[in-house]
């Protein structure tokens, strides 16, 4: 059963949660068959796949990882040659991705190990494989296309004008700065004490009247 699905290169096939067995081969058929027309499935997280494996069993999803492995089976009787792609969460958590090999003059190649992709396929079972100590277990995802890069949005250009938040900024920063700068400049300078004679001319004052006043005709007849 192990060779009729994957090949003898595939030694990690042996066993899983229920056995694979002949009633396996339509499902896993049928994952590699590709359905045009139809959306990209949500993404889901292994933790959330993990933790409802029989929500996700047989159902078609999308999922990311880091290949960090690679092998390759030839074909084998009705079965396409298939890839088998280990890859990692970045907390390290695995999964199995097993999908057609593409040929060689494909316009679009494999996206290259230990890089970030994302892999759309029918989930069918969790699988062992053997790790350092001891078997563990990871989901095996089927699906018809190679993974593929997550796309990206582009940044808009920043568009540079007067009238934007970040020139307005800017440009009180550089007030603030400039009125504390001449602030701090004025503080240190020293307190000059100006003299009386410099706030302007000296006072005029009138003339006192005279201390005998020129007396009227009677007092000098008297």
């Amino acid at each position: 059963m192990t060779c009729l699905l994957l090949g003898s290169v595939l030694p990690w096939a042996r066993s899983d949660d229920s056995p694979l067995a002949l009633t396996d081969l339509a499902d896993y058929r049928r994952a590699l068959v590709a359905r045009d027309g139809e959306p990209a499935p949500a993404l889901i997280r292994f933790r959330e796949l993990w933790d409802h494996p029989t929500k996700y069993a047989g159902t078609r999803i999308q999922v990311e990882g880091r290949i960090v492995r690679r092998f390759r089976q030839g074909a084998i009787g009705t079965f396409p040659p298939l890839v088998e792609a280990w890859a990692v969460t970045p907390s390290g958590d695995p999964f199995c991705w097993v999908y057609p090999a593409l040929k060689e003059n494909a316009p679009t190649p494999s996206p290259p190990v230990q890089e970030n992709v994302r892999f759309v396929g029918t989930y069918l079972k969790r699988i062992r494989y053997q790790g350092a100590d001891v078997e563990r277990l990871a989901p095996l995802i089927v699906g018809p296309h190679p993974p593929t890069s997550p796309h990206r949005t582009a940044r808009p250009p920043v568009v540079r004008s007067g009238n934007t938040v970040n020139d307005w900024l800017l440009g009180l920063t550089v007030a603030v700065v400039a009125i504390a700068i001449i602030a701090w400049q004025h503080l240190r300078k020293p307190i000059s004490r100006v003299s009386s004679r410099e706030w302007g001319a000296d006072p005029v004052f009138d003339s006192p009247p005279p201390e005998n006043p020129v007396q009227d005709g009677s007092n000098d007849e008297r």
